[in-house]
């Protein structure tokens, strides 16, 4: 029995790819609580954000891993295979410590990430796929990565992806007070980048998106800043 660490990421596959085989909570809490009933990969944590899906494992091969990857989400598996990596034992725990330390982010040395993957546990942990063992692995990664922020200049000046976004918006249109912007879709990226715009200062956010729940909890969120109009999609 081996570790694995398998999945795609930015720097991997494409925008279109990632959202085919990203996971909500609901839908990933429901697989994992039937994958622990398997014998053969009943122990695993899935890291899902924008930029990455990776299954974390503890598995006879890889193979396996990457079959239920596909299968979970539908798809034929050759779709993934020129875009996946795959890490062994101590390349997929240093892959790990990588991830939560903010390392292999777009932005690096994102702060998000390590919270993102402490929820991931934690969901999968509910889900009763963690064993003891394979939590170790995942609280030596978060010791790293304390580790890193403390000791290491990578997070001095760390943002956000949503952060840098609205950043970069405030540069091209000087006078905030005076824009109104829309959000065409609310996923986690653009709801971050949605509430760093509310917190300096835009006239109005728009905010459109295939689902009215996931927009109007979003507008609930920001409401309190600036004002807010969910547009039909």
């Amino acid at each position: 029995m081996s570790f694995f660490a398998l999945g795609v990421n930015h720097q991997t596959a494409s925008v279109e790819l990632r959202e085919q085989i990203a996971f909500n909570p609901e839908k990933l809490t429901l697989l994992l609580e039937q994958q622990g009933q398997n014998q053969d990969l009943n122990e695993m944590v899935v890291v899902s954000t924008c930029n990455r899906t990776e299954v974390y494992a503890m598995s006879e091969n890889s193979d396996m891993v990457l079959n239920w990857l596909a299968q979970a989400n539908g798809i034929d598996v050759k779709q993934l295979l020129n875009h996946v990596y795959r890490y062994e034992n101590a390349q997929a725990v240093t892959h790990l410590m990588r991830v939560a330390s903010g390392l292999d982010s777009l932005m690096l040395g994102e702060p998000q990430i390590l919270g993102q993957v402490k929820s991931a546990l934690s969901l999968a942990k509910t889900a009763h796929t963690v064993s003891p063992h394979l939590n170790r692995i995942f609280e030596y990664a978060f010791y790293a990565a304390k580790r890193v922020r403390s000791e290491t200049a990578v997070g001095s000046h760390a943002v956000s992806m949503g952060y840098a976004v609205a950043q970069l918006a405030l540069q091209v249109f000087s006078k905030p007070e005076k824009l109104t912007v829309m959000v065409v879709a609310a996923g986690e990226m653009n709801s971050l980048v949605a509430k760093h715009l509310a917190e300096m200062g835009v006239a109005k956010i728009l905010i459109c998106n295939r689902t009215r729940e996931r927009a109007e909890t979003l507008a609930q969120e920001i409401a309190h800043r600036v004002d807010v109009e969910i547009i039909e999609f």
